[in-house]
């Protein structure tokens, strides 16, 4: 369903990031009486559109970033890019927000995701490789790059579709409700974080907490597959 602003409201002109590109979109002044249903509808569309959380101070051109993106991968040595990718993980807070990366086919990120998984030599560099990989389904549209959760050596590994809004809110993996629940189901079968590995399919949270479409589902696949490579594991 295809979903319009409202109409017939005063407003006045602001730009919103809605990654992968910047849409010029509108904030009304809330002290007129006449804009309060304006407003209302408005707040309305962003949470039909999927808009539930902001991600920067300030707005982004996503087609500039991909352009500058595609200009430096040119320039840049292939020693240098290998030096950065074997570096300990920054965490969410220092990370800085990833330049977007040009469209690709679907079947060409699919083969991207497979050979970024096939390369990593371990689990700290699957990360790496995974927060960097320029193909990730909505990557520039979350906050926060949450990998997992636990003991990532442990025998039994569970997972889940994607991190939510507390987990996107607070840049803590596996923090929800729903990781609450995990935990005692956990407790459960004698299991806790210390003695489990926790991870995402998805370390990135969808668009308004939407479920992964098949596509993005085959693209995070490998890189999953990678993290999980070890036998004797049971997963859940």
């Amino acid at each position: 369903m295809r979903v319009s602003p409202p109409q017939n409201v005063r407003f006045r002109t602001a730009s919103v990031d809605l990654a992968p590109a910047s849409f010029s979109l509108t904030v009304m002044r809330a002290d007129l009486p006449e804009n309060a249903n304006g407003l209302r509808a408005l707040l309305d569309w962003y949470v039909q559109s999927g808009v539930d959380l902001a991600l920067d101070e300030a707005p982004h051109d996503r087609y500039a970033d991909s352009a500058r993106a595609r200009t430096a991968s040119l320039t840049e040595p292939a020693e240098s890019t290998a030096m950065l990718r074997t570096l300990p993980q920054p965490t969410a807070a220092e990370r800085p927000r990833p330049a977007a990366a040009p469209i690709a086919a679907p079947d060409e990120a699919i083969r991207a995701a497979e050979q970024e998984a096939s390369s990593a030599r371990d689990l700290a560099e699957l990360a790496a490789r995974v927060a960097d990989f320029p193909h990730a389904p909505f990557r520039d549209m979350a906050q926060h790059f949450l990998f997992g959760a636990g003991a990532p050596g442990a025998r039994l590994m569970a997972f889940d579709a994607a991190p939510g809004v507390t987990e996107e809110t607070s840049g803590e993996a596996f923090s929800g409700l729903s990781a609450r629940l995990l935990d005692n189901m956990l407790a459960a079968i004698g299991f806790d974080r210390s003695s489990a590995a926790l991870a995402y399919v998805s370390p990135w949270r969808p668009p308004g907490d939407r479920a992964l479409s098949p596509h993005e589902a085959a693209i995070f696949a490998p890189l999953r597959a990678a993290g999980s490579n070890w036998r004797g594991r049971t997963f859940c």
